[in-house]
């Protein structure tokens, strides 16, 4: 298993895995802060070079894809979703990609959201990142070592675990 902590490298780029939307940020360990990107937009087939352009701009030196646990920590349909996306990002950059949990990220994001527009540093047009700051939460909750990342061989294992045959 490999282990990786903040200590160890400068930046991440962390991924927030939907069947519509992928939320992007970059994060960086001097801070231990991150920044939500533009979200990519995909239907049918992985938008592969949009990531890419991504990656290339910012470099990051580690990927972090979110593993949609349920509430109690089992396995849902969505983390075998993940794990795949996580796979394809492993097999087309040369990066290590780990995955981290991020049960409540999606409803943490909607919270601040809501907060920020109530404040007005939103608009309603911002709405469409919502994804990326989900993003977000997951790079800052690495940086801050809230959330370990799990290499994807550990992922499987722990698949097999709570996955009934």
């Amino acid at each position: 298993m490999t282990t990786i902590r903040p200590d160890d490298i400068n930046s991440v780029m962390g991924f927030d895995y939907g069947r519509r939307r992928i939320g992007v940020a970059v994060g960086q360990t001097i801070t231990s802060t991150a920044s939500a990107l533009p979200v990519v937009h995909w239907q049918q087939q992985l938008p592969v070079n949009e990531i890419a352009a991504v990656i290339k701009e910012w470099r990051p030196q580690l990927l972090l894809v979110g593993l949609p646990l349920l509430v109690d920590g089992g396995w849902q349909e969505m983390a075998n979703e993940a794990l795949g996306f996580a796979r394809k990002l492993s097999s087309e950059f040369d990066k290590t990609v780990l995955m981290v949990d991020e049960r409540h990220s999606s409803q943490q994001a909607d919270a601040l959201y809501k907060s920020m527009r109530q404040s007005g540093q939103l608009r309603r047009k911002d709405a469409k990142n919502q994804d990326s700051v989900a993003a977000r939460l997951i790079v800052e909750r690495w940086l801050q070592g809230l959330a370990p990342g799990m290499d994807l061989e550990a992922v499987a294992k722990l698949r097999l675990s709570l996955v009934p045959l």
